[in-house]
C-alpha cells in the first residue's frame, strides 16, 4: 500500500459512497489501527487502485478512433 503523503498535488474529490454495515466496521477499526482517518483511508485504497490502473493503460492507448471511417475502412478493421 502507498504511504500517503502530501505532495501539493491532490485534488479534493467528495464523494457519497454506499457500503455494508461490516465494511465499515472494517475501514473504521483500520483507521483506528493506522492512526489516520476513515477519509485517508479511502484515499489511500483509491490511489493505489487508480495506480494499478495506470499499469494497463497502455492496452488502451494501441487503438486510436478516427475522426471518420468509410464504411470499406470500418470492413477492414474488422478482418
Amino acid at each position: 500500500m502507498n504511504s500517503r503523503q502530501s505532495s501539493g498535488d491532490e485534488v479534493l474529490f467528495p464523494v457519497t459512497i454506499s457500503i455494508k454495515a461490516g465494511t465499515a466496521k472494517l475501514l473504521s477499526q483500520m483507521a483506528m489501527d493506522m492512526g489516520i482517518s476513515i477519509d485517508d483511508v479511502l484515499s489511500v485504497l483509491a490511489e493505489d487502485a487508480a495506480i494499478d490502473l495506470e499499469n494497463d493503460l497502455p492496452y488502451f492507448h494501441k487503438d486510436s478512433i478516427p475522426d471518420k471511417c468509410s464504411k470499406d475502412d470500418l470492413l477492414k478493421a474488422l478482418e
